[in-house]
């Protein structure tokens, strides 16, 4: 749908937001390896070389780190500005065309669509439109290459670890996932409250005059405070929920770093070793683990990013709809004259005639 829209300079923004917001989502995991090497740098050079070694190390290890940092802040700077330009310029344009159409479509369409709702209509679908293929996209790939590069890092360093950490992932994610559901239904829940409450409060000020005539102020306050009353009530259970999930997710995160600890220092006391005959290390230890963790993290997190792309989706499809809608009277077709007010003369007469309302 959005082809139609796109043009050339859109289409290389969107292949370059993709392509930096792949290489962040890698940054992550080649984080966690630099932290790991960093650990089995001053670990070796210090119990070789002395302190001097020691902290040559741990220096250079740093400023790779801060090297790297400062590339990432110009990628970052990249995905977001490519991104956002292309949602905003392919809503722009989309928002356009929406609304020509809407200007030329015939009574018969808007006996099926309230034209007072257009305005809000267009307005809504082509902000879900917006939100979907600007940042939301460039998050969504972050996150997948993040889970992909972290997993197979994590897999190259010591598959073995890695399989036995993966068993407590799905722990992580529930915890996770029950939080984010805690919070929408509370969310959710506390809107429908608003939006009942501003209900009254519109009925009562468009009938302000018989509302006064009848002294009904204390009632329209009534109706208009039960569910504001109610919405309190919602919000702290929904705060509290969100608090025990919160505190859920961070058990969740120790206790994953103590059985990672557990098992690598396991690994390590019986000298097993990964399939390329590499040890297992303390930084390697930190490496597979955090690599895991964080690929699951990512992973999770993605579901708000994937549920604004599917909105997206289905906003674009809606609106589409009516762009692609063709009116069986066609004011701009090719050849079509359009009459002055003094050219008309003359009388005119139908006979025959048979027409009828769509939804009457």
């Amino acid at each position: 749908m959005i082809k139609r829209e796109m043009s050339t300079g859109d289409f290389i923004k969107f292949c370059i937001g993709a392509l930096v917001s792949m290489a962040m989502g890698a940054a992550l995991p080649v984080f966690c390896l630099m932290f790991g090497n960093m650990i089995d740098g001053v670990a070796d050079t210090g119990a070789a070389n002395g302190d001097d070694e020691q902290f040559n190390s741990l220096q250079k290890q740093s400023l790779y780190m801060i090297i790297i940092g400062g590339c990432l802040f110009f990628i970052a700077w990249t995905q977001t500005a490519t991104l956002s330009q292309f949602g905003e310029n392919i809503g722009f344009k989309t928002q356009i065309t929406y609304f020509q159409q809407c200007l030329e479509q015939d009574a018969y369409f808007y006996d099926t669509q309230s034209p007072t709702e257009m305005a809000s209509k267009i307005t809504k679908e082509i902000g879900a439109l917006k939100r979907g293929m600007g940042t939301k996209v460039g998050n969504a790939i972050m996150g997948l290459a993040s889970f992909f590069f972290g997993f197979a890092l994590s897999f190259y360093f010591g598959w073995l670890l890695n399989c036995i950490l993966l068993a407590f992932v799905p722990v992580i994610m529930v915890t996770g996932v029950l939080m984010g559901a805690a919070l929408q239904s509370g969310l959710t829940e506390s809107l429908k409250a608003y939006s009942q409450s501003a209900g009254y409060a519109e009925q009562a000020l468009q009938a302000i005059k018989i509302v006064h005539t009848y002294g009904q102020e204390k009632l329209e306050e009534k109706s208009y405070s039960k569910y504001l009353t109610r919405v309190e009530v919602l919000n702290a259970k929904s705060n509290l929920y969100g608090a025990l999930g919160f505190a859920s997710v961070m058990v969740s995160f120790l206790c994953f770093y103590a059985y990672s600890f557990f098992f690598g220092g396991y690994l390590r006391w019986n000298e097993v070793k990964n399939f390329d005959g590499r040890e297992y290390t303390g930084g390697v230890i930190v490496t597979i683990m955090f690599s895991t963790v964080f690929g699951a993290a990512t992973l999770g997190s993605m579901a708000p990013h994937a549920k604004a792309i599917v909105e997206s989706q289905i906003a674009g499809k809606l609106a589409y709809d009516t762009i692609d809608h063709v009116p069986k009277i066609k004011s701009n077709e090719p050849g079509t004259k359009v009459l002055k007010r003094e050219e008309v003369v003359g009388k005119y007469e139908f006979k025959d005639v048979e027409f009828k309302y769509p939804t009457r």
